[in-house]
C-alpha cells in the first residue's frame, strides 16, 4: 500500500507512466516508500491512501464514496456490509462501480443485485475479516455480525446528475493546478 500511495501521489508521472524506465520507477518507489514509513505511521499511511483512492463514480477518497453510495458523511455509521463494500472496490474500481451495477427498482431505488460481482466481493471480505483480520475492530463483531452482513441487501442512495460537464478536463486542470502550486 506504501508504494502504491507513493506511485499514486509523489511519483513524477512521466517516470510512471514511461514501460522503459519500469527500474528506475520501482527504485525510486522503494527509497520514497522507506522515506514515508519512517515519517508516518501506518495508521496514517493507510489513511492517506484510503483518503486518495478511486473507488468509482468519479470518488476519490473513502469519505466521498461513502457519502455518494450510501448517503453516509460520517464514516463510523457505516454498516458491516456497507464498509465491506468499499474495502472491495478499489481492486477494481470501474468493474465494482455500485452505480454501473445497481437496477432500478420500482420505487425509484437503486439495488446492486445479489448475484454481482462487487456484491459476492464484499462477502470474501466479510469471509476474511471474520477470520480474524479485523486489526482495529477486534472482538467487536460476531460470526452472526458478519453472516447478516452478508445477507444485507446493497440499496444505493439516490444519485444526483453530475454538474460537470467535462470531468476529465475539471481532474486534468485540477492536476495541472496542484503540480504548478504544490511542486
Amino acid at each position: 500500500i506504501t508504494q502504491q500511495l507513493v506511485r499514486e501521489r509523489l511519483l513524477d508521472p512521466a517516470l510512471v507512466q514511461d514501460p522503459s524506465r519500469r527500474f528506475e520507477r520501482k527504485v525510486e518507489e522503494i527509497i520514497q516508500s522507506i522515506r514515508l514509513t519512517q515519517a508516518l505511521s501506518k495508521q496514517d499511511i493507510i489513511t492517506a491512501y484510503l483518503n486518495t483512492n478511486y473507488y468509482g463514480n468519479n470518488d476519490y477518497g473513502v469519505k466521498a464514496a461513502a457519502r455518494d453510495y450510501f448517503g453516509v458523511t460520517d464514516l463510523s455509521k457505516l454498516t458491516l456490509a456497507q464498509a465491506a463494500l468499499l474495502a472491495g472496490i478499489p481492486q477494481s474500481p470501474v468493474a465494482y462501480d455500485l452505480v454501473r451495477n445497481a437496477v432500478d427498482q420500482p420505487d425509484g431505488t437503486l439495488v446492486v443485485p445479489p448475484d454481482s460481482a462487487i456484491v459476492q466481493r464484499r462477502n470474501l471480505v466479510l469471509d476474511l475479516m471474520s477470520q480474524g483480520r479485523t486489526p482495529l475492530t477486534g472482538n467487536q463483531y460476531s460470526a452472526a455480525d458478519f453472516e447478516a452482513a452478508k445477507n444485507e441487501p446493497v440499496v444505493i442512495a439516490a444519485q444526483t446528475a453530475t454538474r460537470w460537464i467535462a470531468p476529465h478536463f475539471v481532474w486534468a486542470v485540477r492536476d495541472e493546478l496542484a503540480s504548478r502550486l504544490c511542486g
